[in-house]
């Protein structure tokens, strides 16, 4: 694509649902000017090249649902005027690099299903404007560090379907805004936190599949109790009885969805 040198002056690059091929043209990387990035639903292939640093008043950037492989390059961290990353769905083997940290104003950080691995790192705690966080089917590991907790305009956070371990912290009673919070299929431990009980604007509680230990909390039935039917909590827990012996794994006077091997709804 030479032509591209003659649009130097381009704020937007945008061919979405088409059916391209191949890798995303250099040239693209020389447009100094960018604000949108978007070939979203083609059949791209390659790497994003470590070029992209050099395109610093990039606003939001899109690439779900394409083929694209390798890594994050560090030089995403050049982008601090970033407000959204999509790459969701695609063929990734990648870390995610501390210089995330320095994506200062991104507030939709979406990178579900795209190849991620290794741990979160705790940078993550400097994108305080965060409002949509969703890494689900990955296979992210270690703990959900508490700096991610500091976003306390989150009102989506997904990480279900990852290898995640350790505790939930109670600094997620910070997280005032959080409508969904989706972590099933993971490994957690511990108790579920009492503060879950203080986020008057939760909709939706999906924490089976984990090993938690003890009930549900009684702040967070309560919460539920509270509510109107047009505003709906959706509780889903460990919480099926293997037998009539044998209580569950987590006990649940409230929950929609009672999870162990499968999901039943409890009426």
């Amino acid at each position: 694509m030479q032509w591209l040198s003659s649009y130097i002056q381009l704020i937007a690059f945008s061919f979405y649902s088409n059916q391209f091929t191949g890798e995303i043209p250099d040239g693209v990387y020389e447009l100094e000017g960018l604000e949108v990035l978007d070939v979203t639903g083609n059949m791209l292939t390659g790497t994003v090249s470590t070029q992209i640093g050099k395109l610093e008043k990039l606003k939001r950037i899109s690439i779900m649902d394409n083929m694209m492989t390798g890594t994050i390059p560090t030089e995403i961290g050049s982008l601090s005027n970033l407000v959204s990353i999509d790459w969701v769905f695609n063929n990734f083997d990648t870390t995610l690099p501390t210089e995330i940290g320095r994506l200062g104003a991104i507030r939709f950080f979406l990178m579900s299903n795209m190849g991620l691995k290794g741990t979160i790192p705790t940078e993550i705690g400097l994108m305080t404007d965060l409002e949509h966080f969703s890494v689900y089917l990955n296979s992210l590991e270690g703990s959900i560090p508490e700096e991610i907790f500091n976003a306390r305009n989150i009102i989506s956070f997904r990480a279900n379907n990852n290898n995640f371990n350790g505790t939930l912290s109670t600094s997620i009673g910070q997280m005032v805004d959080l409508q969904d919070f989706i972590i099933n299929d993971n490994y957690l431990t511990g108790t579920i936190p009492t503060e879950l009980g203080q986020l008057t604007k939760l909709r939706e509680i999906w924490i089976f599949h984990n090993n938690f230990s003890g009930g549900v909390p009684k702040e967070i039935c309560d919460l539920k109790y509270d509510r109107s039917l047009a505003d709906f909590l959706s509780i889903a827990a460990d919480c099926l009885k293997p037998n009539v012996t044998f209580p569950p794994k987590n006990d649940c006077q409230c929950c929609d969805l009672c999870c162990d091997s499968l999901c039943f709804i409890i009426e």
